[in-house]
């Protein structure tokens, strides 16, 4: 019982940390904030920070896991179609319009998943990015039996990485805001081609454009 509390309790203090962690890098003007800040603001001692999280980069890695744990949610209570493909570009629509929700918040989030160890980012943040994609493909098949095993394996993989190579090039200003969703969108769905029948491809080849 008293465990249980414990756990409650640690729970409670690292969303505490990361709430002010949040706060930190919006009120800045860098984007960023320093570990002795941050506990100051939380009322914590220095070492706090570090047990709970590891590093500076555990707790961007943990902003990070919330922002795709956000979409997720967000995406969860939408209105899910039973098209896998359709669930593809809500799940793009939907982090698309999160992240547009604070642009400069937002870019330095991903900015971090890029400067960080790669310890916080695989164990944390590339499997919460790829249940993304997974869960989105759940619905059903891409309606190309041949291909239906790779999708399922393969596919949430590469829309991951393909996802995230967008958000490198919107972070390095490559993309601006108003052509972040066209960009996702088209990079998606020219992925998806190799998994569809030729009926669904030229679906796919009309929602791809110029960005």
């Amino acid at each position: 019982m008293s465990g249980n509390r414990v756990t409650q309790k640690q729970m409670v203090a690292r969303e505490t940390i990361l709430d002010i962690a949040e706060q930190l890098i919006r009120d800045g003007e860098s984007g960023s904030f320093t570990l002795r800040d941050l506990a100051t603001a939380a009322g914590v001692s220095l070492s706090t920070p570090f047990q709970y999280f590891g590093s500076k980069a555990g707790i961007r890695a943990n902003l990070a896991y919330r922002m795709l744990r956000d979409i997720s949610d967000i995406y969860c209570a939408s209105s899910i179609s039973d098209d896998a493909i359709d669930n593809v570009f809500l799940m793009a629509n939907v982090g698309a319009n999160y992240l547009l929700s604070d642009p400069k918040y937002y870019r330095c989030i991903c900015k971090s998943i890029e400067e960080d160890g790669f310890s916080e980012r695989n164990t944390l943040v590339r499997p919460k990015a790829e249940q993304l994609w997974r869960l989105a493909l759940s619905a059903g098949n891409l309606s190309r039996p041949d291909t239906d095993a790779l999708s399922k394996t393969y596919l949430p993989q590469l829309l991951a990485v393909i996802f995230r190579g967008i958000l490198i090039m919107w972070v390095n200003g490559e993309l601006s805001d108003s052509e972040l969703r066209n960009a996702i969108e088209s990079s998606l769905a020219g992925t998806l081609l190799g998994f569809v029948d030729d009926e669904r491809r030229d679906k796919l080849i009309a929602r791809m454009s110029v960005f």
